[in-house]
């Protein structure tokens, strides 16, 4: 585990008790604060674990050897593809969620 996975659930839960609070005082500026830290805290925390997954496929490109460069090279090639891509593919989906409740809220309006 390292820093960013470490600080990421701290922010998460230092979120989670800033939105509660906010809930009980009725304050939606710091309910929606607290939201807001727990989605960017979940965001490092997963940013920490492809460091540490990148960290893996290194280690492993080092310990088969100099012939095992390119091969390293490519599988990080790869493995950033797919990250981006899955970051991609998240985002449309919270996108297209937000639409909708957008979508809803506008049709109970008078």
């Amino acid at each position: 585990m390292n820093t960013d996975q470490i600080t990421g659930k701290i922010e998460q839960t230092v979120g989670k008790v800033k939105e509660a609070a906010g809930e009980a005082f009725n304050n939606e500026s710091l309910a929606n604060s607290g939201a807001a830290d727990q989605i960017k805290g979940q965001v490092k925390e997963t940013w920490g674990k492809v460091k540490d997954t990148a960290a893996e496929y290194r280690d492993t490109a080092r310990a088969n050897g100099a012939n095992a460069q390119a091969e390293g090279h490519e599988n990080a090639a790869n493995l950033r593809d797919r990250v981006v891509a899955g970051t991609a593919n998240l985002k449309d989906k919270v996108t297209n969620k937000l639409d909708e409740l957008k979508e809803e809220q506008r049709e109970r309006r008078p």
